[in-house]
């Protein structure tokens, strides 16, 4: 079955989709498809189930910051080694995970973040110091 996911794949796309949803949770992992089938996260150092997705939160705020995209940037690359897929969700908050990330019970998939806006991400990282 060939997946229907929308892409974002544009810097600005990503903030558009930001702006007009107030604030989205990003979640890498192996597979959005998957992470919906199940509903929940595993934390692999309580050895635990979450009670939903683990999440990072990137709000409208975020935006206005001084330096909004590179709070954007690093806030999207938080968690990235948990899994090869950049995703956004909405979703409702549920609880906080073992790192006090954010724990939801997601919605909706909003998209998959292209590698080209994860690339412009490391840019704004890497000019910011980071």
């Amino acid at each position: 079955m060939r997946d229907t996911t929308p892409r974002i794949k544009t810097w600005e796309e990503l903030k558009a989709l930001i702006a007009s949803e107030g604030q989205v949770y990003v979640r890498w992992s192996r597979s959005p498809r998957l992470d919906a089938r199940r509903g929940y996260s595993y934390n692999h150092a309580g050895m635990s189930r979450e009670p939903g997705l683990s999440v990072q939160t990137i709000a409208k705020d975020d935006m206005d910051h001084f330096d909004g995209d590179l709070r954007i940037s690093l806030l999207l690359l938080d968690y990235r080694f948990c899994g090869p897929v950049c995703s956004l969700w909405t979703g409702e908050v549920v609880g906080h995970g073992g790192d006090n990330e954010d724990v939801i019970t997601p919605t909706a998939c909003l998209g998959i973040v292209s590698k080209d806006v994860i690339e412009m991400a490391l840019q704004y990282r890497t000019k910011g110091g980071y």
